[in-house]
């Protein structure tokens, strides 16, 4: 008769209680996995200051937070961006530069002191 791993997860809000979540699992990477897709629902929800702990019985096996997901998407995007060349951005200009039809004056806007003058 063998063992198996059986890895609990727990689910704390800030310095809260933590609570136990009712799905356990045979191995640590299914743990570390779901894990992580929680976290991420977690930051899309706008929830802060969540921390997920896997345990394997009752010894603590890796403790996971917002950070570790932050990580990790930074890291994912690095390696997306890597071989682009810097894309052209909108850069507004004060200058007027549309064009304009033929026989259209530069300045349709008509100054009071030229007025004055005449």
């Amino acid at each position: 008769m063998g063992w198996s791993m059986s890895f609990k997860i727990t689910k704390q809000y800030g310095q809260g209680p933590a609570t136990t979540l009712s799905q356990r699992f045979t191995n640590v990477e299914q743990a570390t996995s779901f894990v992580n897709e929680q976290l991420e629902a977690d930051i899309l929800m706008g929830i802060q200051n969540t921390k997920y702990k896997i345990y394997d019985f009752d010894d603590l096996v890796s403790e996971h937070d917002k950070t570790n997901v932050v990580k990790a998407i930074i890291k994912q995007e690095d390696q997306s961006s890597q071989g682009q060349g810097k894309a052209a951005s909108f850069r507004p200009t004060p200058l007027s530069t549309t064009p304009r039809p033929p026989g259209t004056p530069q300045n349709w806007r008509n100054d009071d002191e030229d007025d004055k003058d005449k």
